[in-house]
C-alpha cells in the first residue's frame, strides 16, 4: 500500500531530492506493538495496531 503525500501539509507530493517525506515505522509502547505513519515535514502522524490500518488511516486523513 502506497503512502500518500502529508494531508496537513503536503510533504511528499514532489520528487525533490532533500525534501521531507511520509515515512512508516514499527515501534513499541508499553509492552505493546504499535505502527504509524509520520509526516517528516510537520510531524503529524497516524498510529493503529497494523501497518495497513495506520497507512489506511493516514491515506484518509485520519492524522493527529
Amino acid at each position: 500500500m502506497d503512502i500518500k503525500p502529508c494531508p496537513k501539509c503536503g510533504c511528499g507530493s514532489n520528487s525533490e531530492e532533500g525534501q521531507p517525506f511520509p515515512y512508516a515505522m514499527e515501534y513499541e509502547h508499553a509492552g505493546m506493538v504499535l505502527f504509524k505513519v509520520v509526516c517528516g515535514g510537520c510531524g503529524a502522524k497516524a498510529v493503529s495496531n497494523t501497518m495497513k490500518d495506520a497507512i489506511s488511516d493516514w491515506n484518509t486523513g485520519d492524522v493527529v
